[in-house]
């Protein structure tokens, strides 16, 4: 009896080591972390080489298992040794099964070897542990069916890692971190570029005087990412998504002739007016008179910022190291993210 308690008393002992170390060391997310206690396990813990960090939950783990199993079973100190053993085994089972080319994703870790070297160390410990005790019992009762299934599938549960896998999948069909960083657009980038382009081969007498009062003139270079169309007594507009709106005499509706272009950034859609068209850029209002010399006005932040977070991928969020990131609405719009191998993303079609 004695023997049991010593076994059963270091399991404990070594689970609380465990559960400090997930608590205090490990930045990733951790199954553990939901468990509403482990905040009282939180402590400074000692700067250590981040191998030895990295290996000492299989080290805790074969410690922890073996001394359960040895709490629970009667064999004499000569096969002892065999506990140990088998969890060591176990061990490196699931971690080679962590190995790249084995792609089992849902074990939610990474093959290391300093993770078996720790679970061999340990196992030798727990070998020289059961040798070196002096209060063996000396009959030889295996495990029953009833312990050996909870106890097995509590070992192999808690080897293949408790970590999260907080992966998303992204537009590309790859998985990576749910971790992203926001891509602004910045204000000046988006305020600055009040332009109307027209075109000189049409005989359109408006545009026309707009051109000879030193208007910019740009032919038609066609249209990328069509939008919303509206028509307005003989003219036709076409939003370029995110670029602008293209005006078109329709008097002859068969055969509409291009007439100008005007570049409005993160346009999606528009309104006509008594000859005025009023055009969204992001968080602005853009009016524009439809009559020489093609006026241009901006409201600045008419509209409000968009939940752009709604946007992100399942479960992705606006992160870095570990903290939150909230947006920061006076850096610019945020028109997409980056994920952690440096690929980026777009909510819509444009150009940083």
């Amino acid at each position: 009896m004695q023997y049991r308690s010593i076994n059963f008393a270091l399991s404990i002992i070594f689970t609380i080591i465990g559960l400090c170390f997930y608590a205090s060391c490990r930045e990733a997310n951790t199954y553990l972390d939901l468990l509403p206690f482990m905040a009282q396990f939180r402590f400074d813990w000692p700067a250590l080489p981040s191998a030895v960090n990295g290996a000492l939950p299989s080290f805790i783990h074969v410690i922890i298992m073996s001394c359960l199993t040895a709490t629970a079973t009667t064999l004499r100190s000569t096969k002892a040794w065999k506990i140990p053993l088998v969890w060591f085994a176990i061990s490196v089972v699931f971690e080679l099964m962590q190995l790249n080319f084995v792609g089992i994703s849902w074990l939610a870790g990474t093959f290391d070897l300093f993770d078996i070297l720790a679970a061999a160390l340990a196992a030798a410990i727990v070998a020289l542990h059961f040798n070196l005790s002096n209060n063996r019992p000396t009959t030889n009762k295996p495990l029953s069916l009833a312990l050996k299934v909870p106890l097995l599938l509590v070992g192999c549960l808690s080897t293949m890692g408790t970590y999260m896998d907080d992966s998303c999948d992204y537009p590309d069909r790859s998985r990576a971190s749910c971790d992203v960083t926001p891509l602004y657009m910045r204000w000046q980038d988006i305020r600055t570029l009040n332009e109307v382009y027209f075109s000189a081969e049409n005989a359109n007498t408006e545009t026309q005087i707009a051109i000879d009062q030193g208007g910019l003139v740009r032919e038609y270079q066609g249209i990328d990412n069509p939008g919303k169309i509206y028509v307005y007594n003989q003219y036709l507009f076409v939003n370029d998504q995110l670029k602008g709106i293209h005006i078109f005499d329709n008097s002859d509706q068969t055969k509409p002739k291009y007439l100008a272009f005007v570049r409005v950034v993160g346009a999606t859609d528009m309104e006509v007016l008594n000859g005025v068209m009023y055009v969204n850029s992001f968080t602005d209002i853009v009016a524009v008179e439809l009559a020489s010399p093609f006026n241009y006005y901006r409201s600045e932040d008419a509209l409000p910022y968009p939940a752009v977070s709604s946007w992100l991928p399942s479960m992705a969020v606006f992160r870095r190291d570990g903290e939150r990131i909230e947006i920061d609405e006076a850096r610019g719009m945020v028109v997409g993210y980056e994920i952690e191998n440096g690929k980026r993303f777009f909510f819509w079609d444009v150009e940083l």
